[in-house]
């Protein structure tokens, strides 16, 4: 009625009905552009072999002589003696991705008139998610040759899953779903609307993947078919195929197959995937048996806590890669990754009943020898059979950990409870941490852009802030920046 009275309103209304109907056109262009382009030429391409992740050369923790620990002390500050000579870094700091924002659907979706009500309820990490979308199978991929793949591809363009497509975006925001879980997101789905892995899931969860704005291409292995995603990182230890000077891995591949039949059709605006995680993804909390981890020095710093068994196999999931040349952009992005909220909320509430009121220094200092000694250390080949770095939720979870571990976990800690910014220390074979404090406090340190951070090694068994590992060099030591 308001339209019919008010000749403005009603202008407005078939203005936005005519943007609406340009974007639906556009993208209708694109999907025939695209049937077409899966019609044409197919390559042979040969894989590149991976890059393998960084053997390091492993430092065993020291536990230092109890008459080289200096007692802590408020008030005067009690500084640490100096082994070496402070020296300001010379090394270029190691630079983290900037945060990139998601990926979006190259026009607007809009959900459709449709009265089924047909729905799909499907696990993920322990999470029930459901999205509109009919358990019968829409399509059969009846060959696996360009013209069958294609008319797979048109026939889920004309089955219109405008209303499937809105509620995965709409999971996509409400569980915080970084690119990476997405795209497993994706798959749980596809996989359970056709019962298990299929060509055809593989074809609606690329389908999916693509029209909400990523980059991805279809490969095909004698007659199975693979989705291959491009991304910013390097992953390690995962074989991948060059196009147009971007790096595609194929997803869930296991093996090592040399070649691939690839049809290198882009979309318009497609965008890579992101590997960084900004927030927690709000998978459902299913807590831990509880641990209690007390430190030895400090024994009133005792704590009780859970952790959520979901987020830990979700990164069980999780690729370890770097971004550009530098390793130490792997360690940066699981620094700065925060915890689980019950975890989170959990643990930092009791640490810091254990630390308020206290001095920095003093509230570092339990801090530091809460993670020295209230966990137990072990390399990882030993464990895993390979290098594996944790976010700081699985060292709080898993039974062993090492130098990297404790080093990222330490500095979520003080980033979270203190608000300091903290240094990871790379020395060769390796990782340490420094704080910058707002205290004046003395003892081996980094300057590093006019800013003294100190020193606290977590691997150092014992040791005060302030106090270097035996043999490392903090003239030679390279660092990365972790801001909360």
């Amino acid at each position: 009625m308001q339209a019919q009275t008010n000749p403005f309103l009603k202008d407005f209304q078939e203005f936005r009905q005519g943007i609406k109907s340009d974007y639906q056109k556009f993208l209708d262009e694109a999907n025939r552009g695209y049937v077409a382009l899966l019609r044409g030429e197919w390559i042979e391409r040969k894989v590149t072999k991976p890059v393998e992740q960084p053997l390091e050369d492993k430092v065993k923790p020291i536990k230092i002589k109890p008459e080289e620990v200096i007692p802590v002390k408020e008030e005067p500050a009690q500084d640490v003696p100096v082994k070496k000579e402070p020296v300001e870094v010379k090394v270029t700091p190691v630079e983290l991705p900037e945060v990139i924002p998601q990926p979006t659907p190259v026009v607007p979706i809009s959900e459709i008139d449709d009265k089924k009500t047909d729905k799909i309820d499907f696990n993920f990490y322990g999470t029930s998610m459901s999205v509109r979308l009919g358990k019968q199978e829409h399509y059969k991929v009846t060959s696996c040759e360009k013209d069958g793949i294609a008319d797979a591809w048109e026939a889920m363009v004309k089955e219109d899953y405008s209303n499937t497509l809105v509620d995965c975006l709409s999971l996509r925001e409400k569980y915080k779903l970084n690119d990476w879980a997405y795209l497993q997101m994706l798959d749980s789905l596809t996989t359970t609307c056709f019962g298990g892995k299929s060509n055809e899931s593989v074809m609606l969860m690329s389908y999916f993947y693509q029209q909400s704005g990523y980059d991805m291409r279809i490969g095909n292995e004698d007659g199975k078919l693979h989705m291959l995603f491009a991304t910013y990182h390097v992953i390690y230890d995962e074989p991948y195929y060059t196009f147009d000077n971007k790096n595609y891995f194929i997803y869930g591949k296991k093996d090592d197959r040399s070649y691939l039949q690839v049809c290198n059709a882009g979309f318009p605006h497609e965008k890579r995937l992101s590997l960084v995680l900004t927030e927690p993804v709000q998978l459902a909390y299913q807590p831990t048996t509880a641990r209690r981890v007390t430190a030895e020095k400090y024994r009133e710093m005792d704590v009780e806590y859970s952790v959520n068994k979901n987020i830990i196999d979700f990164y069980n999931s999780y690729p370890s890669s770097r971004v550009g040349d530098n390793k130490m952009t792997r360690w940066g992005m699981l620094a700065k990754t925060p915890l689980f909220n019950n975890t989170g909320e959990q643990l930092t509430a009791s640490l810091k009943e254990k630390i308020d009121g206290m001095s920095q220094r003093n509230a570092v200092e339990r801090l530091l020898n809460w993670v020295q000694t209230g966990f137990e250390y072990e390399f990882d080949e030993t464990i895993w059979g390979k290098d594996r770095a944790f976010f700081p939720e699985e060292t709080l979870f898993y039974p062993y950990d090492d130098c990297e571990d404790r080093s990222i976990l330490l500095s979520r800690l003080i980033t979270d409870l203190l608000g300091l910014e903290c240094l990871l220390v790379y020395y060769p074979g390796h990782l340490a941490m420094a704080v910058h404090f707002d205290e004046d406090i003395k003892g081996d340190y980094i300057d590093f852009k006019g800013k003294r951070y100190i020193v606290c090694d977590p691997t150092y068994i014992g040791a005060s802030i302030g106090m270097t590992m035996p043999d490392m060099d903090n003239s030679t030591a390279e660092v990365v920046v972790i801001k909360k």
